[in-house]
């Protein structure tokens, strides 16, 4: 009875929730992540302890099945916590005290986050329009008051979490997440599978201030989950051809060992690539191109300024027999768009919105970029280096993506300089993201 009471709070999270993660900050801090100042600046308070939530608990963040964020931790003591949201937060300007329904207390936090509380739960949702707010209110009245059977315990998503060793674990529908986070994780996902059925598992640790996830796809369907296996198993280890050719400035670096039949599928199972590549494809055949690879192939991204998507692309090459293409394709061109050569097996493609510089190196690399610097900016140069420490946890792997954390906060996205936040504010002086996936 003691244990049942202890885990209560979960019951506020839906059991039907389409993504899941779990936050032992304690643990977290004892690796050195978390940063106190930030948190207590973001809860206004002196103390961690003052606003009456109890950290030793699990913090568990969720994406409810309408499509909700939501943030669910147990309450130490109710009073203090209370006091926190209606006396504290109310007098800085950051909440406002909404009428209360069943015995529950509400408040709208920053006009598009709304806050419920019990004595054993504070949970947030949104964000939301203010004309809704009643709305997601009703919602969370529910959640709030519904038993084990509908909440977090009778959850498949939470059996998959507490077979994972972590201080922070995800669990997520595949589909749940932004394209940027799954592009390592969508490998090997069949066509037949539905928009739901294939799910990512994630567990995170802290080390040399790098945040490490280790991932893996999976499908709660066999036949599904066995094709994903099995396209999985295609993929070599990376030793790391491309390591002495990222330059300082990249935010985002992906990495994998590919043929590249296999590649394609990746690509095209991966809306943020398969965008990237779409406006080139209108005069260039693409597709036969990324066949002609095999072996390591490397992206890069640079942090946005305002409209301009910089990236590059190499990738080591079977063969080169797409250039005999290239005289038809300069013929056959689109209105609006030319390609023309500008150096020996170099052209530069441009029509519309999209630019493309790319060629091919006498030692059968492919190289492309979105500006004539970029192009072959991934090409090894033993200038240039992959941060050592990051080198060695992708070195072996089948497929990473690594983000610089530093950098993605010069991207003028509100939704990547946000990303940039948190995670400082989680895990503290975090310099590196290094995903794996894990077959």
């Amino acid at each position: 009875m003691a244990s049942c009471s202890s885990n209560a709070y979960q019951n506020a999270v839906p059991k039907d929730c389409v993504a899941l993660a779990s936050v032992e900050m304690e643990v977290l801090a004892a690796q050195g992540g978390g940063d106190n100042k930030n948190m207590t600046n973001f809860l206004h308070v002196e103390k961690v302890e003052m606003c009456g939530l109890d950290f030793s608990a699990p913090v568990y963040l969720f994406e409810s099945r309408d499509g909700d964020f939501g943030f669910c931790s147990k309450v130490a003591d109710a009073d203090a916590m209370k006091d926190w949201v209606e006396q504290v937060l109310t007098k800085e300007g950051v909440c406002q005290v909404r009428e209360g329904r069943k015995g529950l207390g509400f408040a709208q936090w920053n006009d598009s986050w709304l806050m419920g509380y019990s004595d054993e739960a504070l949970l947030v949702m949104g964000p939301v329009l203010p004309a809704a707010m009643a709305q997601l209110q009703q919602r969370m009245v529910k959640y709030l008051t519904q038993d084990e059977e509908k909440g977090l315990m009778g959850s498949r998503l939470k059996e998959v979490l507490d077979s994972m060793a972590a201080p922070v674990k995800l669990v997520s529908r595949l589909s749940a997440l932004p394209s940027l986070v799954t592009m390592p994780f969508d490998f090997g996902v069949p066509k037949s599978a539905g928009e739901n059925d294939a799910y990512l598992s994630a567990s995170m640790t802290l080390k040399d201030n790098m945040l490490l996830v280790d991932g893996s796809t999976f499908s709660f369907k066999d036949k599904v989950n066995e094709e994903i296996q099995n396209a999985q198993k295609q993929l070599k280890s990376v030793e790391g051809r491309f390591f002495s050719s990222v330059l300082d400035s990249t935010a985002v670096y992906f990495v994998a060992n590919v043929e590249g039949e296999s590649f394609l599928q990746l690509i095209r199972s991966n809306k943020g690539l398969q965008t990237l590549l779409t406006g080139a494809n209108m005069a260039l055949d693409m597709d036969n191109i990324i066949r002609s690879m095999q072996g390591e192939v490397t992206m890069a991204y640079w942090a946005s300024y305002k409209d301009d998507k910089s990236f590059a692309m190499a990738a080591q090459l079977r063969d080169e027999n797409f250039l005999k293409d290239v005289d038809y394709w300069k013929k056959s061109c689109p209105k609006g768009t030319r390609i023309e050569t500008v150096g020996p097996k170099a052209f530069h493609f441009t029509g519309g919105d999209t630019e493309l510089f790319f060629g091919v190196t006498d030692d059968k690399m492919f190289y492309a970029g979105s500006n004539e610097y970029l192009a072959p900016a991934l090409l090894p140069d033993p200038s240039s280096a992959l941060n050592g420490e990051v080198a060695e946890e992708i070195k072996g792997k089948p497929l990473s993506l690594c983000m610089n954390v530093d950098n993605l906060a010069l991207d003028e996205d509100e939704g990547v300089s946000a990303f940039h936040s948190v995670i400082k504010a989680v895990f503290g002086d975090v310099t590196h993201l290094v995903y794996h996936l894990k077959r």
